[in-house]
């Protein structure tokens, strides 16, 4: 018969705690009440007191996506018990969601939404050493995941495994252990169909396919026998060959395993272990005792909570390690259990109640969580501590293992038993729960700090409390806070605006979404399926192919051009375009949310990371950076300065150590004045003032700073504040002893701030914890930097409206100097804020991959022939971040990230600006990022190389007028030598490539170079310009750098190459006759020549090639031109090069040549013409008039040209075997008599003349000629 299981809660109006009473009933599916079990009501809460102490915020948490997780990924189809084939299966790609599926969201969640999590650490000597397992796909997927912060030289992971099961995996039934003596991670997994799979995965299987094919190698499955009258409801791992399952009678079954019984399924031992108490045992095997528990069914004697305790004996001891094994269940009861007893060595409650309290009646009805941990701390008298939570009241209590005299366990003892243990929630009268702690053993102090994850409807909040066992109830009920990233927070924006400052609303929401790292891929691609499906027009713009911001915007701007067709949709007051691009970023913000439900408190036992697991992501818990703490304790630091004075300068961080109280007292106050002054400004001003700051900030340098900062006072800051503001303003400056010199200690704060240990290679999440950490740290620095610069303005150009009572005299050329440095610190942060938002295209086609890969390699950026799919979608400022810049184990600063993202800053601004903006602009063109390349312009600095690098942009960009200006203008510094000194393996060395040996040489390998790259463009007119420079400065010396003569012969047979063909591209003639005069190589002199001819006669430009003089290059000229003539063969179409020949040699007084020419050119046209004459076309008449002039030009004895004669055949052959008048193409063959030359006389052109004038007069009459 089913069953269901009904919890009434009844409050009690006459009970002083108000708190209610519960019953559970069991209700047939009749309806008829059978059970009834009813408990009193007991307080729940305990009042906090309201005298606790403000809380200070020490640390931050650090959000990472795990969104690039799915660009490389490997399903796995597990096979069932009962599949007959039981081979590696590859799953193919998940579809996706189409347009008609109507629960866009739910298949969201069911992709992305984790319903369990955690995270694994295994030992120091292993990698990968972090696992990240999730259960996804309505839990019938497990997601494995290295998300090691480090990793060994040779080693890199990025494989995402998922393994598809064939039954949902139940809850709290995924555990994790070490190989131990092997290197290699065992994972337990329990499905709902109590089948349990071990799976035991060696370093080759993140590495290799081929590893991950062995199936059976690595994984296994057994069904036991004990689950046949007992549920599973809960899976620990005790180590590789055992794990531990909690019944749902509150029993436990312990399966081993040895590796040599690995491959028979019958070699795993089932033990079985139960309570003391019969009766509990056996009643709680009866349904009608049941009740719901999460997703599953428990009784009150269920554990549901399990924690084991590994004791080490000497090493030379031959005995087994001590261990023990910690169980919470519904009831409340705390047991202790041994593999070698069948029963609890100790039972206890964590309440530390005595038997028969009503207390006890109350059963834990909250969410599945972690309820007891241990303190591995063994003293003299105690094997370790254990600390336990209850759920209801949300209490501790801590529990010491007491020794007995053998040295074994002997009871579990309350070391605190007034101790008031409850922390304090976020917000006091709100219904947040605990949903997991953690203990964190402080290095060489004896105390602990003491993490607690508190959760409510979602929203999540991290405190961290100090342990001391010798002062714990006063320390404990002080703690410190935790802060939420502020990068996650949504903009506020004047509603109607199309502007948003300098930007349009479409841009600015666009940079908004887009930021990196703030949504995932998959939440964007969500949103627009979404609007895809509420908005019709949208749909193609939505499921187009193309990059993310093409598509995210043509989605927006088709929804705002359609009337809305749900009434849950429709656009408010405020309709228009803007109001559509915040719906749109709303809606990612709301799906994002759903990702941000807490799982786990996740922290690594050696190196001490902490990590909140949440369902879709993980965040680092961090130390606060210098400004990040005094901004999250502001409101503090206006009750108690000295608390937080203390707070600050009380740390391991030496850096801090170097501020006494009473200084960082006053720049905490400058910087509270400058907030002050932020949150005066409208919304409007504020963006007016940070356009016009961008714009002055970036500047050309011949304009002076003090008329920049006048200028900027009196368009964005004179008139915006009232006289009562700027008095409360002045007030709150007057706790500053010297305004001007705080200023110059809070400048410190912006600049480089120490290094961390780093020596370690980052892995990629690494890399993004990182760099995450590093944009939250710029973004802080950048908004209190404007605030701070903007107080310094104000105060420098408002002297009479905001006097300073306690300031002294301050020299005008020290307040210059000071504002100098601010706007030169302000214009360094406007560049790095740039690179922190924006990312590098989301696709990248094939040529820009490799170019990627190659950069990379090149940069030792990354070790991979691959691109990493981060790498395509990173930050820009994580170009610039160094490989080797991941923590030891035992970081100087403590064990966090913070050290290292602070070394990382640290790094950055140990760089020029102009470095990192050179450089910046020179991974862009590496990367063939031209958009964002040319958007990054104005942050390139005039220097050599920022010039050059400039004219590169313009280049990439199509904007080659400009380009030639600017490579132009950075000759003079790149043809010095002393600029080879800067040429060190680095971006531009990738980006100069095999022409880094043409700069700091001279004026003529740089020019030479330039030509190159306008030639690779195909842009003739400007290889012309610079190949003629090159020229002209070839022998032009540049400070010390001159060419010898070898090394300018070499250079000037290239350059005369490039020259004379950018000038026969362009038709500039003279200039490529004056290249091919000087040109040294024979063959390349005669093929130039050759090519001159050829061009300069098929354009029509004989006139001018004649008019050259080919001084020294006639005989060479007249052979290229009878070689062209011998190659004619459709005279009447080709080129007239006979033409040009004649007119050359006339030129050159040789009228014999040109008589011969003359004749070769008769021959030919009688050929072309043969059997086709028009009795009314002169041109062969006129052709021989022609060549009687030329023979009366020379003596009569020499009045001849050579001929051929007619072949005893009857064939008549031209010269090389072309066709004469009458004949037809023949072979010939050396000196056959049909070839040979007859001498053509005056008298015998006359006659031919004769003969043609009678053939055209007698075909004009209509009769034929006959010869």
């Amino acid at each position: 018969m089913a069953q269901w299981n009904i919890v009434i809660t009844v409050f009690c109006p006459d009970h002083s705690s108000s708190s209610p009473t519960h019953a559970l009933y069991d209700v047939s599916h009749h309806g008829q009440y059978q059970h009834k079990l009813q408990f009193p009501s007991i307080p729940t809460r305990r009042l906090v007191p309201m005298e606790v102490l403000p809380s200070c915020t020490h640390y931050k948490e650090t959000r990472i996506n795990l969104d690039w997780i799915s660009k490389s990924t490997t399903t796995i189809l597990i096979p069932s018990p009962s599949s007959p084939d039981h081979h590696y299966v590859l799953a193919e790609p998940e579809p996706q969601l189409s347009t008609a599926d109507e629960d866009i969201e739910g298949a969201f969640r069911s992709a992305h939404i984790a319903t369990s999590t955690n995270t694994f650490f295994r030992p120091l000597n292993r990698f990968p050493r972090a696992i990240l397992w999730r259960i996804t796909d309505d839990s019938h997927t497990l997601t494995l995941n290295s998300v090691d912060f480090v990793r060994p030289d040779t080693s890199r992971i990025d494989q995402t495994i998922r393994l598809r099961f064939h039954a949902p995996i139940k809850e709290q039934c995924v555990a994790l252990a070490d190989g131990g003596d092997v290197d290699e991670t065992v994972v337990y997994v329990l499905l709902s169909d109590k089948t349990v799979y071990t799976l035991r995965l060696k370093p080759d299987f993140w590495k290799s396919e081929s590893a991950r094919k062995r199936l059976p190698d690595w994984c296994r499955w057994y069904c036991p026998s004990t689950f046949t009258l007992n549920s599973p409801h809960l899976l620990v791992a005790l180590d590789s060959e055992s794990a531990v399952v909690a019944l749902q009678n509150g029993g436990l079954l312990k399966l081993t395993k040895n590796r040599e019984t690995w491959v028979d399924a019958d070699g795993t031992m089932e033990t079985k272990y139960y309570e003391t108490s019969y009766n509990n045992s056996i009643m709680s095997t009866f349904k009608q005792f049941l009740m719901p528990f999460s997703h599953s069914s428990v009784a009150a004697g269920t554990i549901i909570s399990l924690t084991q305790w590994d004791g080490l004996n000497d090493e030379d001891s031959e005995e087994e390690p001590l261990r023990y094994v910690l169980s919470v269940s519904v009831n409340r009861a705390l047991k202790v259990w041994s593999p070698e007893h069948a029963s609890p060595l100790w039972e206890g409650n964590i309440l530390n109640e005595p038997k028969g309290s009503p207390i006890l009646n109350e059963l834990l009805e909250s969410t599945p969580r972690q309820l007891v941990k241990i303190i591995s701390k063994e003293t003299e008298l105690n094997l370790f501590y254990a600390i336990t939570l209850d759920p209801e009241t949300n209490s501790f209590k801590i529990w010491s293992a007491r020794k007995n005299s053998r040295g074994e366990f002997s009871k579990l003892h309350d070391e605190f038993p007034e101790a008031d243990l409850t922390p304090t929630p976020p917000k006091r009268g709100a219904q947040w729960e605990i949903h997991d702690f953690a203990v964190e053993e402080k290095e060489d102090t004896g105390t602990y700090n003491f993490w607690v994850l508190w959760k409510r409807h979602g929203h999540s909040k991290v405190h961290c409390h100090e342990l001391d066992f010798s002062e714990l109830t006063e320390k404990f009920d002080q703690y410190t806070v935790v802060s939420q990233e502020r990068l996650q927070d949504f903009p506020v924006v004047d509603a109607g605006n199309y502007t948003v400052g300098s930007q349009d609303v479409g841009d600015f929401w666009e940079e908004w979404i887009l930021f990196p790292e703030r949504f995932p891929e998959s939440v964007i691609e969500t949103v627009l399926k979404v609007y895809a499906k509420r908005y019709p027009a949208a749909r193609e713009q939505a499921y187009a192919t193309g990059a993310l911001p093409s598509r995210i915007a043509s989605t927006v701007v088709a929804c705002h051009q359609e009337p809305v067709d749900d009434d849950s949709m429709d656009v408010d007051a405020r309709s228009g375009l803007a109001a559509h691009w915040e719906r749109f970023a709303k809606l990612c913000s709301e799906l994002d949310r759903e990702r941000q439900a807490p799982m786990k408190l996740a922290l690594d036992p050696y190196s001490h990371f902490l990590w909140v697991v949440y369902a879709d992501g993980m965040n680092s818990i961090r130390e606060c950076l210098e400004l990040e703490y005094i901004l999250e304790n502001q409101s503090v630091f206006v009750e108690e300065p000295e608390r937080v004075i203390s707070g600050f300068v009380e740390t391991p961080n030496p850096d801090r150590k170097k501020l006494s109280s009473s200084r960082t007292k006053d720049v905490m106050w400058l910087i509270y004045a400058a907030s002050k002054l932020s949150q005066a400004w409208t919304a409007q001003d504020r963006q007016d003032f940070r356009m016009f700051l961008e714009e002055y900030v970036n500047q050309d340098p011949m304009f002076a700073t003090i008329d920049r900062v006048e200028t900027l006072y009196s368009k964005a800051i004179d008139g915006r504040f009232s006289l009562e503001f700027l008095a409360e303003l002045g007030a709150i400056l007057d706790n500053i002893s010297d305004v001007f010199a705080t200023f110059g200690r809070l400048y410190y704060f912006f600049r480089e701030r120490g290094t961390a240990q780093n020596e370690a290679h980052l892995t990629p999440f690494g890399e993004k914890v990182l760099i995450k950490a590093a944009q939250e740290a710029i973004h802080i620095d950048t908004n209190t930097l404007v605030n701070v610069f903007s107080l310094f303005v104000l105060i420098c150009c408002s002297a009479d409206s905001l006097p300073l009572a306690n300031e002294p005299k301050h020299p005008a050329s020290a307040l210059a100097e000071f504002l100098e440095l601010y706007f030169n610190k302000v214009r360094e942060y406007e560049l790095l804020t740039w690179m922190s938002k924006r990312k590098l295209a989301e696709t990248l086609d094939e040529d820009s991959e490799d170019a990627l890969t190659n950069v990379l390699n090149d940069l030792s950026v990354s070790d991979s022939s691959i691109i990493p799919a981060e790498k395509k979608n990173c930050p820009i400022l994580q170009l610039l971040l160094q490989e080797q810049m991941g923590p030891t184990l035992t970081g100087a600063y403590g064990s966090n990230v913070a050290p290292y993202a602070r070394s990382f800053i640290s790094y950055l601004h140990s760089q020029t600006y102009d470095t990192i903006a050179v450089d910046t602009a020179t991974f862009l063109l590496n990367f063939q990022a031209y958009d964002l390349a040319k958007s990054f312009l104005r942050f390139v600095p005039t220097t050599h190389w920022g010039t050059y690098i400039k004219g590169r942009i313009h280049l990439a960009t199509d904007d080659d007028e400009v380009a030639a200006v600017t490579f132009r203008r950075a000759a003079s510094g790149l043809a010095n030598q002393q600029v080879q000194s800067t040429l060190a393996p680095g971006p531009i060395q990738a980006i100069i490539g095999d022409d880094a040996s043409l700069f700091g040489t001279g004026f003529a390998c740089y020019y030479y170079h330039v030509a190159r790259l306008f030639l690779k463009r195909k842009n003739y007119p400007y290889v012309l310009e610079f190949t003629q420079l090159a020229l002209d400065t070839l022998h032009i010396p540049t400070h010390d750098t001159v060419l010898d003569a070898k090394k300018m012969s070499e250079l000037e047979g290239p350059l005369l190459r490039v020259l004379f063909n950018a000038a026969q591209k362009t038709s500039t003639f003279p200039v490529a006759y004056l290249a091919a005069a000087r040109m040294r190589d024979p063959e390349t002199q005669k093929a130039a020549i050759g090519a001159l001819v050829k061009d300069m006669v098929e354009q029509g430009q004989a006139q001018q090639l004649i008019s050259f003089s080919f001084t020294g290059l006639q005989t060479l000229l007249e052979e290229v031109l009878e070689k062209k003539c011998e190659e004619v063969v459709d005279i009447k179409n080709e080129p007239a090069y006979h033409k040009v020949l004649y007119a050359w040699l006339v030129k050159k007084g040789d009228f014999k040549g040109a008589a011969n020419a003359l004749y070769s050119r008769l021959t030919k046209l009688k050929t072309a013409e043969a059997g086709l004459r028009d009795p009314r076309e002169r041109t062969i008449t006129d052709g021989q008039l022609v060549l009687l002039n030329a023979m009366h030009c020379l003596e009569r004895d020499n009045a001849w040209v050579f001929g051929t004669e007619r072949s005893k055949e009857g064939e008549v052959e031209g010269e090389n075997g072309r066709l004469v008048p009458g004949g037809k193409r023949v072979r010939r063959e050396g000196g056959d008599a049909a070839n040979e030359r007859v001498v053509v006389k005056v008298e015998d052109v006359y006659r031919e003349y004769r003969e043609e004038r009678e053939r055209n007069r007698m075909l004009a009459r209509g009769r034929f000629y006959l010869d």
